[in-house]
């Protein structure tokens, strides 16, 4: 009987934190697992490198650090959430500092100038696996 007993603690305790781990991870709602708006999630074309770091504006412009696998190249793309079925658009990177065939990206934050309204990516920072 003692044994029974404990079969079943031990039974419950399993189900209790299955249970738990199924309403955690959201199983119980419906097809995806996390909801999102404006509509249905989808995968980039171009942004396959990796994708560390995103900037949204205030426009919808979105700058995304692509590229932070140290096997792919690093590279700046550009998203209109405003025109979310385009793909993503490839910038160039104009620095005398950086080395772009090692460029593997990790950070990016941008800033306005007040004076001119100009977009300026004011932090790009790199990780040299050379």
């Amino acid at each position: 009987m003692l044994l029974k007993s404990c079969f079943a603690v031990i039974f419950a305790l399993l189900a209790q934190h299955a249970v738990r781990l199924w309403f955690f991870l959201d199983y119980h709602k419906s097809r995806t697992i996390i909801h999102h708006r404006p509509g249905p999630c989808r995968q980039l074309d171009g942004a396959d490198g990796g994708s560390e770091d995103l900037t949204v504006l205030d426009n919808g412009l979105t700058f995304i650090a692509s590229g932070s696998y140290p096997w792919t190249r690093g590279r700046i793309l550009l998203f209109n959430f405003s025109n979310p079925f385009e793909d993503a658009k490839e910038l160039p990177i104009i620095s005398s500092s950086l080395n772009k065939s090692d460029l593997v990206l990790y950070g990016l934050s941008t800033w306005r100038d007040s004076l001119t309204g100009e977009m300026i990516i004011d932090k790009l920072s790199s990780l040299d696996y050379l």
